[in-house]
């Protein structure tokens, strides 16, 4: 069949008369379902008194409209169903003979739905103001305000708007049409889009059925699992407290504090697998093997994946368990970083942040990016803080005050531009504090290397999710270990170029990353000795740093001494 043609683009153009454009305005096709404006201009006309005739006339008028709405909305939910579903291309081109190409076929379709949802956006829009341009005739003719009289029906109040229809089918169905016809981006957008476009049918399914109650700003809707005749309706308003959160994500990547939801313990983290086993550093179960066993059945850099037996199929990166209630929220956070704050300052009034002394060296606790949580210590709770400290502003850039040296590049930790990482070198029970480590350089170089430890022992998998998620929430590069032991466990053709690629780029990354710090701290040296203060030796960027060198600076605990 043809494609419908759009209408309404020219609407209320000029200074002609409303039935005129109205006539020129309707969809050909749909000509019986709009309102008959000029009946109802018939009918003020022929009556001298406040007719209820008139009341009943439009009551009739408005209740076609909503049925013709819900025949409509119906049936551009089953076209959208269609071309969500899978195998929708094949079908498509089966129907029409003579085309070869699927995405040729895909666009048409999509593009016919654009046009569609655009008819019946206009549709919306004409029915909306030829209700109003009639009730203001039936004001000015009697003398008399229609809504006092008579209220609005019941009928209008189960319209969609044009502007309910822009968003929830609109432009989720114009940003489809766009991908489909660029296949580079990636089918996840398309995925996407296709479920925004979706939960806005939904969304007009409930409104014109009268089971859903719009709130002041826009709101989402979220399918449960379940049948499609199962699906609840959960509404979720997606921006509220829009202002608190910038300022709670950007302070949150200032304190380099993570997500209480992103890194569980080791025992929750073991307990999601069913029939694993609570052993050390994270292995999943006693016939799987820990990601370090895993790396090691791969070959070093520059060759091919080899592929693993069936038992080393254990790996699975499993969202972390939910947090109750109670542990969940603003105000969680901020007591979190209260405490944590007035420890630091516990015993007097909070200090200037100002250059330390070169024996000063921040407490562990003050250290938030935290990597294996089950090498925590159990310390006692804090007292409650002050009012002032919860309501204080967070700590920026505390990182700046510590003179430690990340052993794993030889950079000093003042001088990084984000967050360090906190890992813990010990296991759980030890007292020793954790290390502060540069990040990205930990991902890169087990990423170039494949040898998945550090400080001689093994990275967990919680370990991995920890620095996924401190990788992810401080913005730091598309480079997660996670994904790379997901790659592994699939064993393809695809995944192994799409793991071989991902390692080239962590290669071509960390070299780059080696000369940035070179440059940065050759840069801070001769800054340093034009003021008359020299620093000793720091040790060689891209390893480990000798003995031999910390010894000449006279290091031994890897500190830096002015």
């Amino acid at each position: 069949c043809s494609d419908p043609p759009i209408v309404g683009h020219g609407i209320w153009k000029g200074k002609m008369k409303f039935a005129k454009q109205l006539q020129q305005e309707m969809y050909p096709e749909w000509n019986d379902s709009y309102i008959d404006y000029k009946k109802m201009k018939k009918v003020l006309k022929l009556q001298d008194n406040v007719p209820p005739i008139f009341s009943q006339t439009l009551e009739s008028q408005l209740m076609k409209v909503h049925t013709f709405m819900r025949q409509e909305q119906a049936s551009i939910s089953e076209f959208i169903c269609l071309l969500a579903a899978p195998g929708m291309g094949k079908a498509f081109v089966k129907e029409v003979p003579g085309v070869d190409s699927c995405m040729d076929v895909l666009d048409s379709y999509w593009a016919r739905l654009v046009q569609r949802i655009e008819n019946f956006r206009n549709y919306a829009a004409l029915n909306q103001m030829a209700v109003r341009k009639i009730i203001k005739k039936f004001d000015k003719r009697f003398h008399a305000r229609f809504r006092e009289m008579f209220g609005v029906p019941d009928e209008a109040k189960l319209w969609v708007s044009k502007d309910d229809i822009s968003v929830w089918l609109l432009s989720p169905a114009q940003r489809c049409s766009e991908l489909v016809k660029h296949t580079g981006l990636g089918k996840r957008q398309l995925a996407f889009w296709v479920e925004e476009l979706q939960m806005g049918a939904e969304l007009a399914k409930h409104r014109i059925g009268g089971t859903l109650e719009l709130g002041p700003t826009p709101l989402r809707l979220e399918r449960r699992e379940g049948a499609v005749e199962e699906h609840s309706l959960c509404v979720r308003n997606t921006f509220i407290a829009c202002v608190e959160r910038r300022h709670l994500a950007a302070a949150q990547r200032a304190s380099s504090q993570p997500l209480q939801h992103s890194v569980p313990d080791a025992e929750s983290a073991v307990g999601c697998d069913a029939g694993a086993n609570s052993n050390d550093h994270g292995k999943l179960s006693a016939e799987g093997l820990s990601p370090a066993q895993k790396a090691s059945r791969m070959s070093k850099c520059r060759q091919p994946v080899q592929s693993l037996p069936q038992g080393a199929s254990a790996y699975q990166a499993k969202a972390a368990c939910p947090l109750p209630a109670e542990c969940s929220g603003t105000a969680f956070r901020t007591r979190g970083r209260a405490r944590a704050f007035a420890r630091l300052h516990a015993g007097g009034p909070p200090e200037p942040l100002v250059p330390q002394p070169p024996g000063f060296r921040r407490p562990a606790s003050s250290a938030v990016s935290t990597g294996s949580l089950s090498s925590r210590r159990s310390d006692p709770a804090p007292p409650s803080p002050s009012p002032e400290l919860a309501s204080g502003p967070p700590l920026s850039r505390w990182w700046a005050e510590v003179d430690d040296v990340c052993p794993l590049s030889g950079f000093p930790v003042q001088l990084l531009p984000y967050p360090p990482f906190k890992f813990h070198v010990h296991s759980k029970g030890s007292s020793e504090a954790a290390q502060l480590l540069d990040g990205p350089f930990l991902v890169l170089k087990v990423l170039s290397t494949w040898r998945f430890e550090a400080f001689g022992r093994p990275l967990s998998t919680v370990d991995i999710r920890a620095i996924d998620a401190y990788m992810k929430r401080c913005k730091l590069g598309p480079f997660r270990l996670g994904r790379a032991m997901t790659l592994l466990e699939q064993d393809t053709l695809e995944s192994r170029r799409e793991l071989e690629a991902l390692r080239t780029r962590a290669c071509r990354k960390l070299e780059c990353l080696k000369h940035i710090q070179r440059v940065r701290l050759n840069r801070w040296e001769r800054r340093w000795a034009s003021i008359g203060t020299p620093l000793q030796p720091w040790g060689q960027l891209g390893g480990m740093p000798s003995e031999g060198v910390l010894a000449e600076a006279g290091l031994p605990d890897g500190r830096c001494r002015r």
